[in-house]
């Protein structure tokens, strides 16, 4: 038993399922973004890993998570940073989805603008010809 399960009621058969649906997901989600974060060249390689015997390889590095339950934090966070995704540094999905949303405001002041100024220019122009 390690120092997180302690005083702990056991998970049951609920909790069990919910933990290692968690887990694949984490896996797949990983191994997604070692393909997807870089590029095409390397999506394209990432298709076809993600294609065949990816089963295989998740259930090995599921099993392989069991003994990460008795390492110290600095030991799981020096895991994490050497993976090469772990970065907490690199944050080029964040910077990508704020650009964004900069781009479309900024996007959308310019047509409010665009378009107050037409209407202006309407009522200016109604104006003189009245």
């Amino acid at each position: 038993m390690n120092v997180y399960t302690q005083g702990k009621e056991p998970l049951g058969r609920r909790g069990y399922r919910r933990l290692l649906f968690d887990c694949v997901n984490e896996c797949l989600e990983t191994r997604r973004l070692t393909y997807f974060r870089a590029g095409y060249a390397a999506w394209n390689k990432g298709v076809a890993a993600l294609s065949r015997g990816i089963e295989t390889e998740v259930c090995n590095e599921i099993t392989s998570w069991k003994s990460m339950g008795e390492w110290a934090e600095d030991e799981l966070v020096d895991k994490d940073m050497s993976s090469g995704l772990g970065t907490w540094v690199d944050f080029r999905v964040e910077v990508l989805e704020a650009g964004e949303e900069v781009e479309s405001e900024i996007l959308s002041s310019l047509l409010d603008e665009v378009i107050g100024d037409m209407i202006v220019r309407r009522r200016q122009e109604c104006k003189f010809v009245i």
